[in-house]
């Protein structure tokens, strides 16, 4: 066979011009951003990604801003993944393949925050609850709650974007109460409860019939004794 040909060196090709990072957008609602979940997501999302600028981009339905193109990542909670469908025994579907969980930062918890004049006993007892932005992770998980337990009739949500006007609401008594999914401790949550003018109402009932079982990523939980004490 005939001897191959020695190679030549071929001349260097011009180095290209270094990309700038894309920018990368995170959604979360602005109870995550008031508490430590925006710390910890931000955090997550450098270790994965360290050469890209981060911007938090709040939205009242984090995965909606997904679905419709307007950043990669979102900090959301369970209820966001599934949506109530009719009146069947399991009211709820997972949304379509466009959103995929990938990681969990913070376990949630519903507050039912009252004050300690109220002398009401059970969510039953009230007429008027806030539960913070419209379509929220509260707002949502509030209608489901009160759907199965059949409360919608006799119980009114009331949304409200700012979480500090809707405490002097409660204070006004134009609420009766307050419903906020947030984890144990919440910096903002914290600093509103510690003065010590509020209460916790326990939601015994969600143990009560099927609800956890149409429901089942809603977990019966329990905050733990003086916690906002």
């Amino acid at each position: 066979p005939a001897p191959a040909e020695p190679a030549e060196a071929a001349p260097a090709a011009e180095a290209a011009p270094v990309a700038e990072a894309e920018e990368l957008k995170v959604a979360m609602s602005q109870l995550s951003e008031l508490g430590d979940e925006s710390v910890r997501a931000v955090r997550a999302v450098h270790e994965a990604f360290p050469k890209r600028d981060i911007q938090v981009q709040r939205s009242a339905q984090p995965l909606k801003e997904i679905e419709a193109g307007n950043v990669r990542l979102a900090v959301a909670g369970a209820d966001e993944f599934f949506e109530l469908v009719g009146d069947g025994p399991c009211q709820h579907q997972l949304r379509g393949p466009i959103v995929v969980p990938v990681g969990v930062i913070e376990y949630r918890m519903g507050h039912l925050v009252t004050k300690f004049g109220n002398l009401a006993g059970s969510i039953a007892d009230l007429k008027k609850i806030g539960v913070g932005p419209e379509n929220a992770t509260s707002h949502h998980t509030a209608q489901l709650m009160l759907t199965s337990m059949g409360l919608t009739d006799s119980i009114e949500l009331m949304t409200n974007d700012d979480i500090d006007a809707m405490f002097q609401q409660l204070d006004n008594d134009e609420l009766d109460a307050i419903f906020l999914m947030v984890p144990p401790n919440h910096a903002k949550l914290t600093s509103i409860m510690n003065p010590g003018r509020y209460r916790l109402l326990a939601l015994g009932e969600w143990k009560e019939g099927n609800n956890m079982v149409r429901f089942p990523f809603l977990r019966l939980a329990q905050i733990p004794a003086n916690t906002y004490e």
